[in-house]
């Protein structure tokens, strides 16, 4: 008799392996279809939903400069290639983030496009004043301000390189009587808003860092005209040369007063204005001092409170970093610790059942006996708990703080499951074949020839003991991605993002901002 020809039924031996074969390539499609379709919506929604020219807008506004210029030029390349009318959009966005030696050229370029667009000509009088080109700046702040009556930045951004751009000897004292004007309206501060796309999120962290910047940008003539105008009134008043200096400082603090109270809500308008005051203060109360012997009392107490607001609003700011890496980390935290890193356990798993199945020539003769009743059970459980413990993460990114408890025991409790299901992987086989020793007796080989059956049969059974537990490791490793994929697209229509959108998702803080700032406001109003 020829054990290793006719083979043990209760190993697998003569079982139905083409039904076998087909339930297997029927898993594989079920495995095949949920990834296709989750690939196909990302597909869909970044290649297809939108025509070549927008979808490489949409994706640059989303990257490092860097990279996103490659996207740009790409698209400003095809926009003028395709279209009749060319999209000053994309120049702009390309203008943004542009090296500062090619920036000015391209928003030169965009602002010939679109010369009625108001924040446009702001950034780009702001980049011309900083790269010292203040006429040019002055005559693009000069028209926006035209342009736009209702919004008092543009004047001011005006007075600020006046001061540089007119060779009058009269210059300070011209620009300083714009500036007054301007303090006297009504008219908000409205800042520049970052070119964006209308169907991404503009609470996100990607966002507010983009707003922030353009903040740096605009306040930095305002700054430096401030010190400058400082800077000329400190030695005059040592000299006891006052002259108007009072009321041009004056002028100043009502600038930095409607800077840090009429703009957008932000804190890096909000310390422009407060730092402007606070200095213009200082040197007033200078003044006040060598004319009457002694510092405004009122003064006084305003730049306390001024000082105490700055302190507020520094104190936020020293703090954004880190609240924000850490709601960053809470979006992470389910692609990594409970996809990545359980996904690849299994993965490396099952290619050590693989390669031990090679080893001993584990063959088809195993993969004909059916699953029993437990092992789907376990399966299914699993798989149910890895799913309802994602979207628990799901509900607990939006409700919960920035990482902490919760994150742990998600973590810990995954890693359990995943285990366990390892484990039962590895238990479960060596239950459901039966001993080497019984399965040889009832093939009922002469008594001389069972020694020989016996060791014949154990060495099946290792071999079918290994196929088994590769082929629960494969199911578990497929069943597992499918969780993934179906929380991928659960998460898509719950949250509009994919969950590795992370940047979009982090908070950019823009609410807190909010209140910290009127707190601050309301400290000087006291």
């Amino acid at each position: 008799m020829r054990p290793e020809i006719t083979g043990f039924p209760e190993y697998g031996f003569g079982g139905d392996v083409a039904g076998a074969r087909r339930s297997r390539r029927s898993f594989r499609l079920c495995l095949a279809a949920c990834v296709v379709f989750t690939g196909t919506l990302w597909f869909a929604e970044n290649f297809l939903r939108y025509e070549h020219t927008e979808r490489l807008y949409r994706s640059a506004l989303t990257l490092e400069p860097e990279s996103a210029r490659v996207l740009l030029k790409s698209a400003v390349k095809t926009d003028k290639e395709v279209h009749k009318t060319q999209t000053p959009k994309y120049v702009a966005a390309l203008a943004e983030r542009e090296e500062d030696d090619t920036a000015l050229a391209t928003y030169e370029e965009a602002y010939k496009l679109d010369p009625n667009n108001v924040p446009l000509a702001i950034r780009y009088g702001s980049r011309l004043f900083l790269a010292g080109r203040h006429g040019d700046a002055y005559a693009r702040f000069h028209e926006a301000a035209e342009r736009a009556p209702q919004n008092a930045l543009p004047r001011y951004l005006e007075a600020a390189a006046l001061l540089w751009a007119s060779e009058d000897k009269d210059a300070l004292s011209k620009s300083l009587a714009l500036a007054a004007r301007t303090n006297t309206g009504e008219q908000p501060l409205t800042f520049p808003e970052p070119l964006w796309f209308s169907t991404l999120p503009q609470d996100g962290a990607w966002y507010v860092r983009l707003r922030r910047q353009i903040a740096d940008e605009v306040c930095a003539p305002l700054y430096q005209y401030a010190w400058r105008v400082f800077g000329a009134a400190e030695p005059a008043i040592e000299q006891d040369q006052v002259h108007s200096w009072d009321s041009w400082l004056e002028t100043l603090q009502a600038m930095g007063r409607r800077v840090a109270s009429d703009s957008t809500p932000g804190a890096i308008q909000t310390t422009a204005g407060i730092r402007i005051q606070t200095e213009a203060i200082a040197l007033r109360m200078k003044i006040s001092e060598a004319e009457r012997g002694a510092p405004d009392a009122a003064l006084m107490e305003q730049r306390l409170k001024l000082k105490s607001a700055l302190e507020l609003v520094n104190g936020f700011e020293a703090a954004r970093e880190e609240r924000m890496a850490g709601d960053r980390a809470k979006y992470r935290f389910p692609l990594v610790e409970l996809c990545l890193k359980p996904g690849a356990a299994m993965f490396l798993l099952y290619l050590a059942m693989y390669a031990l199945s090679r080893i001993l020539h584990g063959g088809w003769s195993a993969r004909t006996l059916r699953h029993p009743f437990l092992e789907k059970a376990v399966l299914l459980a699993g798989g149910l708990v890895v799913f309802v413990l994602l979207h628990t993460v799901t509900v607990l990114q939006h409700t919960a703080g920035p990482g902490g408890e919760w994150m742990t025991a998600l973590t810990r409790l995954t890693w359990f499951v995943v285990a366990c299901l390892a484990v039962f992987g590895l238990v479960h086989p060596a239950a459901q074949l039966p001993r080497a020793e019984a399965v040889a007796r009832r093939s009922a080989p002469p008594p001389e020839e069972l020694p020989a059956v016996v060791r014949m049969a154990r060495k099946v059974r290792r071999r079918a003991y290994v196929t088994l537990v590769r082929r629960y490791y494969g199911i578990l490793l497929a069943m597992l991605i499918m969780v993934f994929c179906s929380w991928v697209v659960t998460y898509r229509i719950a949250v509009s993002l994919y969950p590795w959108q992370v940047n979009l998702l982090t908070t950019g803080l823009a609410e807190e901002e909010m209140v910290v700032v009127q707190q601050a406001l309301a400290m000087t109003m006291q």
